[in-house]
Formats: structure tokens, sequence, C-alpha cells
């Protein structure tokens, strides 16, 4: 239809609607559609002068941004974030812990521990002597003995090195551990995280958008506020709420789309896992990305309940040949 060939049903002939922009589909009625077929091919021409020059921009914002980076990266200046991290408090902290732990029961006084151990096998004075049982008079006998032991164990305890007695406390600590591991360090390894690390296309283009000023991406639509921070998660949250407020979640980085040829085109965004709606699946979204000279959200729709679809020019997305990339947009040239 309008300035572009098109072919039509018969049924739209001499209908009385012009839907040729010249008007040849209603040639039985003279002058009743006047030609409008040179506006709007000059209109489409400025449209596509303005859409190469931003593919041209993007592509000249990309190489500039590659270059910069790998400039930063030679000087060491570039620190990559981590995707994922780790505990704050890992196995080597506890190891620490553990050494001063042992150094201090090595250097414990003798007469402490022999008062401390008294003290602990002492029988309770809610208990009156009358009251002892016959396995306290027991029980007392092998206390005795074990004073007595204990004396004896200091004197070889001054025998031996100081630094032997670290030594085989520590090998037999360290069996003990390794048999037994600590509930700190079960957790540490039960919920230590797998590193996966981020995709950020080629020559590492996409990066830039964990670069952005403010971290995000805003798009006010209708009645909701839609934040994207890239290669992190997807918000919503109502007009006008503050800063402050996090909204809800619509997805969480996830991965690239393959294209129909199962390959990575890295022109789809897949962010999942996001807040459960009410009795349907978890929020999902689908971020379509194309090449532009700036980086914007222009649309965002929920074609399905919970999955949603942003459109997102950035250029990231221009590391392709200009000119290749035009003719892939507008075939018909």
């Amino acid at each position: 239809m309008q300035y572009r060939p098109v072919y039509l049903p018969s049924a739209y002939v001499n209908d009385t609607i012009c839907d040729c922009c010249d008007g040849s589909d209603e040639y039985g009625i003279p002058g009743n559609c006047p030609s409008a077929c040179g506006a709007l091919a000059a209109s489409l021409r400025e449209a596509q002068s303005i859409k190469r020059n931003q593919i041209e921009q993007g592509h000249k914002l990309f190489k500039e941004y590659v270059e910069d980076l790998k400039e930063r990266k030679a000087k060491g200046i570039f620190h990559e974030e981590e995707e994922l991290k780790l505990p704050e408090h890992d196995v080597g902290t506890n190891s620490d812990n553990n050494d001063e732990t042992i150094q201090a029961n090595v250097n414990v006084d003798p007469q402490s521990a022999r008062n401390e151990e008294h003290s602990t096998s002492a029988p309770s004075s809610s208990v009156s002597p009358n009251q002892q049982s016959p396995d306290d008079h027991d029980n007392l006998v092998e206390h005795k003995e074990s004073l007595s032991n204990t004396d004896h164990h200091e004197e070889n305890l001054n025998e031996h090195d100081h630094g032997d007695v670290l030594d085989d406390y520590k090998q037999s600590n360290d069996e003990s551990h390794q048999e037994n591991p600590s509930p700190n360090e079960e957790s540490v390894v039960q919920h230590r995280p797998i590193r996966i690390p981020i995709d950020y296309g080629p020559e590492e283009g996409f990066r830039m958008l964990t670069e952005l000023p403010d971290g995000c991406l805003d798009l006010d639509d209708r009645e909701y506020t839609y934040s994207l921070c890239p290669f992190k998660s997807v918000h919503q949250k109502l007009l006008g709420s503050s800063k402050s407020d996090p909204g809800t979640s619509i997805g969480i980085w996830s991965r690239w789309l393959e294209s129909d040829e199962n390959e990575k085109s890295y022109k789809v965004m897949l962010y999942e896992n996001g807040l459960h709606c009410w009795n349907g699946p978890a929020r999902s979204t689908k971020v379509f990305v194309h090449c532009g000279d700036s980086n914007q959200l222009t649309a965002v729709s929920e074609p399905s309940r919970c999955e949603y679809v942003m459109q997102l020019i950035t250029p990231a997305a221009c590391y392709e040949d200009p000119n290749e990339l035009f003719r892939r947009m507008h075939p018909e040239l």
C-alpha cells in the first residue's frame, strides 16, 4: 500500500477506499484519490537518512568504547566486577580463627586448667553430701585420679618443646576438622556460588551497559515506570514512586537467546525468575536490542500475562558494518 508496490484483493478495487497512494485502485471514480506517493517517498527517504546516521554514529561510539576498554585493561585500571559475591565469612577466615584458638589452648596455664577442671567436675552445691548416690562417690574417686594424672601430665609438658606440642595439636585438629567439618564450613561449601562469566558480546562492547551513569535505564509507560539494569535485573513500579522504591521484580538476568539458526546473535536478552504472578508463572522479560547512537528504552509491552517485552537501542548493538546492517534493516533498497 501507499508508495510501495502492493497486491490487493479484487474486492478492494473500486470500493471507494484509496488503498494505493496514487489512487490507481479507484480508477472507476476519477479524481477520488489524489496521488500522495511523492510526499510519502520523501518522508521515507528522510527517515532512512536519519536512521543511517544513527547507525553510523552508533558504530563509531562502539569502536571508541572498545578501544578505551582495551587501553584501561592494558593499564590495569579496569577492575571487572564479580558476577556473584562470595559469603562474608569464608573458609580462610575460619582457618585463621582456628589457629588463634590453637595458640590459646597451648598457652593455657596448667593451674588454671586444673582449677577449671575441678570447677567443672565438682558436684552442684544444691546437692547435699547426704544426698550423694553411690555413683557420685565413684565419680569423686575418678576425679581424684584425674587430678593426679593432670599433675603428672604437667611435669611431662615441661619436658617437651613448645613448638612440637603446637605442631602435634594442629595436626590432630586438622584430621578431626576434615572428618567433622564445622557448621560454618559446611554452610560455605553448600552456598558457595558458581561463577558464571557474563557474555558481553563481540569485543565485550555490551559491557558499556554496565557503566551507565545511573546504572539503569528507565521508561515511563502509562501507569508504570520500568527500570532495566542491564545484566542484572528488571523492575516495574507505579508511576511517581520514589527512587528508593525497588518496585516489583519482573526478571533477573539469565542469558542471551539464540536465533532461529541456533546461533547467539546478541539480539535478545532474557531476564527470568522474577516475582511470581498471582496464580501464575514467574515474571520474565525479553529485551530486544537495536543499534542506535544512545542508550535508551523506547517501548515496553506485555503480550502475555507476566511476560514482558522491551525495546532497547544502544551503540553496543552497532558492532556490525554500518552498510551491512542498514541493508538488512531495509532490504527493499
